[in-house]
Parts: structure tokens; sequence; C-alpha cells
């Protein structure tokens, strides 16, 4: 019975993490909505590969503005005890001096407490250590993400490196053919024998 406690209670703290990639068109905004409870706290975090530019507006369910970031290619919103519960909206912008399409891998992610079923309270000892350890699971599991998508940026900017490199080496070989190439020829002409008639 305890067993199936505890892990009632693993999997509810664990259970709720969105994790998306999407692709931003130039000039193009895209927008999602989640629920958020009174009693409860909602996460999201972003992050755009390459480390270009993008605008994160969140809003809440009366249409306010809860949060607008500019020009910034990571960023974090803890909304925790919101005034407002309801459907919330979080938009990704790709601002108009920037022509280039973005790709944004973002998490959103809360927890509703009406579905823990041990109040901190009321529970043992074990119980709460339980708990600890399922929020700790979840950070590790975001931060785990989060090292996955600087793992890939990374990795691009390494490939891009390597490709440059090749294309200028190429390029090096050519032009010093070409510099050889045409230091015989001039040193060929410059020994040649012209006779005048």
């Amino acid at each position: 019975m305890r067993g199936t406690f505890l892990l009632l209670v693993l999997a509810s703290l664990v259970g709720c993490a969105l994790g998306y990639r999407i692709d931003l068109k130039p000039y193009k905004q895209q927008c999602f909505y989640d629920e958020v409870g009174n009693d409860g706290y909602y996460t999201i975090s972003y992050e755009v590969l390459d480390n270009q530019i993008i605008d994160f507006t969140l809003t809440g369910p009366n249409g306010q503005t809860v949060t607008n970031i500019l020009q910034k290619s990571n960023g974090y919103y803890d909304i925790s005890q919101p005034k407002d519960a309801g459907r919330y909206k979080f938009c990704f912008n790709n601002p108009n001096n920037s022509p280039s399409p973005k790709s944004v891998a973002f998490h959103a992610h809360g927890l509703d407490p009406d579905h823990l079923l041990p109040i901190e309270e009321k529970a043992s000892p074990m119980e709460k250590e339980v708990i600890h350890l399922a929020q700790t699971i979840e950070s590790t599991l975001d931060h785990f993400d989060y090292m996955i998508n600087r793992e890939e940026l990374h990795r691009n900017t390494a490939e891009s490196t390597n490709a440059r490199v090749k294309w200028w080496s190429a390029i090096q070989i050519l032009v010093v053919i070409a510099a050889c190439g045409w230091q015989i020829w001039y040193l060929k002409s410059f020994f040649e024998v012209k006779r005048v008639v």
C-alpha cells in the first residue's frame, strides 16, 4: 500500500512536463495555451538554438500581459501563486530586425497541488523525502533537457566551423597552385630568348 502511494506521488510530481521544439519563420509569431490553477505553480523556460534572439510574451487569462521579454536568446519565467486561474497564452515572436528562421526549444510545466496526496504537514518523514526526491528528479530532467539543447547548439557550431575550415583549406590549396603556376609561367617567360630580326 505504501509503495503504491509513493509511486503515485512520484508520478504526479514528475508527470506534467511539456518539452517542445518549434521553428519560427522570419517575422512570424507562434502562440501556445495552457491552463494554470490558483494554487499551483507553472514554469516556462526557452532557449533559441544558435544563440539568436526572439521576443517572448506571457499573457494572463484576463488578457493582460504578465511578462514581456524582448531580444533574448533564452529565458525563464515562473508563475507561482497566480492571481488568476485560467488559460495563459505564451507567444514566441521572431522580431522584425532578424530576417532568419529560428529554432526554439521550450519547456512548460507545472504542478497542480490537487494531485499531491500528502500535504507537507501531514506527510510522514519518508513521504516528505519522496516528495523532495520527486522534485529533485523533475529539476534534474529539466537540466538534462537544457543540456541536450546546449549540446546541439555546440555541435552545430563545431560542424559549421569544421565546414568553414574545410572550404578555407581547399581555397588555400587552389590559391597556392595558382600562385605556383603563375610563378613558373613568369620565370619561364623571363628566361626566354627574344630575338630581334
